[in-house]
């Protein structure tokens, strides 16, 4: 098990040092209360942005992998590596803000050694709908 959580340590200070990403990219959550949907009526929706710590490396996926993803992946979809230090429930969970911009999160990959999450690769995707 020291073997994993070395290995996440490492990943840990590398994504620390490098300020991998340009932005801070944060979890976003809503939690809506009050709705009536037999009555149209909307509550009252709280958003909560928790921050990604260490910042995860960012890139936008290039022509070739979207080509040969057979479909699933999309012309400007991000992929995220990200720490062992966030689970795959939180980005599951989640949407993400990177620069003022909502993505969806489309597939998480989680990278485990001896039993120890080292980390995630995250594909996401733009946001176009609105809750």
């Amino acid at each position: 098990m020291i073997e994993g959580e070395g290995v996440r340590a490492q990943l840990v200070t590398a994504l620390e040092v490098l300020q991998a990403s340009e932005h801070d990219v944060f979890l976003r959550t809503r939690a809506a209360t009050g709705d009536d949907a037999l009555l149209g009526i909307r509550g009252t929706v709280t958003i909560t942005d928790i921050p990604i710590a260490p910042r995860p490396s960012v890139k936008v996926l290039t022509l070739r992998e979207v080509a040969l993803s057979e479909g699933r992946l999309q012309e400007g979809d991000l992929e995220l590596v990200v720490a062992g230090t966030t689970t795959k429930a939180q980005l599951e969970a989640a949407h993400l803000l990177i620069a003022s911009v909502e993505y969806d999160t489309e597939q998480v990959a989680s990278y485990e050694l001896g039993g120890v999450t080292v980390g995630h690769r995250v594909v996401a995707r733009k946001r176009h709908r609105v809750d």
